[in-house]
């Protein structure tokens, strides 16, 4: 939090005292709709149910002593009760500026939602399967693509080359139609993110414990969960360049592994802005996917369900 100025909290003590009024309350009003520091301040100086209730208490209290105290005894100080048009006033305005904030955050995470796009697509246990469903890529072999052979593999295809082609390829899912459901023992998905964006994966087999996909278990801090704005391929993308002693040839990288005998797995596609500390809790699959689909939407996230059928 960023300390609040000291002009700042004399203003607040005014704003919360009712000693403010016209063109300089409706600019600070302003600023508390923008400055959430400074609205939490005075939020707190508020504490408007709390002020209103041991006024009333007070009040209560002493009409209680006056009526037992002698004649001609000296009465004890009331309370003033000038101030309290101004509290109620005050905490309409902080329960509006409030409301405002909230309507605000929710209109943004609708934004992020609507253009945000998922989609799943089928991967496969080896390069060659991978290649075989692509046409223009179908007979190239590149260094690298056909690993078991070793130095007897036929080459025909430069490197780069094809990992740019498959790259294409893998980005050809954004422009179809997004696909919801897909039948595969591996799978990936193409994420497209229009800002900076924490992003979690999860399964809920039919059978079994749920997973933790992205960020992968080891990653216990989660710094992986925040992607830049773009169009990312999870886990990876299919293809990527390595150089070794044999020069540069291509490594090929699976999809997310469907478990075994799960036939149906549930996969929990969770996003949110980027700015909200990550906490471990985030990251940890709840019992069920309703139950932490629920969990992770009371956190700001937003929540798509994807389904992968195991063949």
């Amino acid at each position: 939090m960023i300390p609040i100025r000291d002009e700042d909290l004399e203003l607040a003590g005014a704003f919360v005292d009712g000693e403010m009024a016209g063109a300089e309350r409706t600019r600070f009003e302003l600023r508390l709709s923008v400055e959430p520091d400074l609205a939490q301040h005075v939020e707190r100086l508020m504490s408007t149910d709390e002020l209103v209730r041991r006024h009333a208490r007070s009040a209560r209290d002493s009409s209680t002593r006056d009526a037992r105290v002698p004649a001609g005894a000296p009465s004890r100080p009331r309370p003033n009760l000038r101030l309290w048009p101004a509290l109620l006033a005050a905490a309409a305005t902080i329960l509006a500026i409030v409301g405002v904030r909230a309507l605000l955050r929710d209109d943004q995470e609708r934004a992020l939602t609507a253009e945000t796009e998922v989609a799943i697509a089928e991967s496969f246990e080896s390069a060659a399967e991978w290649v075989a469903r692509v046409p223009e890529l179908a007979a190239q072999h590149p260094p690298g693509l056909d690993e078991l052979r070793g130095e007897s593999e036929v080459v025909n295809a430069d490197p780069r080359a094809f990992v740019q082609a498959a790259h294409r390829a893998e980005r050809r899912e954004f422009d179809a139609e997004p696909a919801a459901e897909t039948t595969a023992a591996f799978f990936s998905l193409s994420v497209r993110l229009p800002e900076p964006t924490q992003v979690l994966v999860l399964g809920f087999p039919i059978d079994g414990a749920p997973l933790r996909y992205w960020p992968t278990p080891e990653d216990e801090q989660g710094a992986a969960a925040l992607l830049g704005a773009g169009d990312h391929v999870l886990p990876a993308p299919s293809f990527r360049l390595v150089e070794g002693p044999r020069g540069v040839y291509v490594e090929y990288q699976r999809g997310f592994l469907v478990p075994i005998g799960a036939e149906r797995l549930e996969v929990i596609v969770a996003t949110r802005r980027a700015g909200t500390p990550l906490e471990l809790d985030d990251l940890v699959p709840g019992i069920d996917a309703a139950t932490t689909a629920a969990r992770l939407r009371s956190a700001g996230f937003a929540v798509r369900t994807l389904i992968v059928r195991e063949p």
